[in-house]
């Protein structure tokens, strides 16, 4: 979603924050760890940052209720701390087979209208 992003150049960004992406989620089947939300939280922040826009973020699922308080902190820390060094290192991430078919899709639906 990236290239899409820098392309459209939004003037604010609303970002729903599910976090029934979490691995151990009871009907999540994405496969975020927790480190997975700091990173998600630190490329936010750069985002939001490089387009010099507001953003809001908006809890939405995580039914996973005794890990919900961590995976919103770690979520959240980034964007109110940037100036924590958080580890962004996504080369020994391995997505499960669900996200890289849903990164598939997505990409198949927007090629036509994007640069991607």
């Amino acid at each position: 979603m990236l290239p899409i992003l820098f392309q459209f150049k939004p003037q604010f960004l609303a970002i729903s924050a599910g976090f029934d992406a979490y691995e151990k989620d009871p009907i999540g089947v994405l496969g975020v760890t927790n480190r997975g939300f700091s990173i998600i939280g630190s490329y936010i922040h750069q985002i939001v940052s490089d387009l010099d826009i507001p953003f809001a973020n908006f809890l939405e699922g995580g039914y996973n209720i005794q890990m919900l308080p961590t995976l919103v902190s770690s979520y959240i820390n980034p964007l109110i701390h940037p100036e924590n060094d958080y580890d962004l290192t996504i080369q020994s991430l391995k997505p499960n087979s669900q996200t890289l078919d849903t990164i598939v899709q997505a990409k198949n639906l927007f090629k036509d209208y994007w640069e991607l």
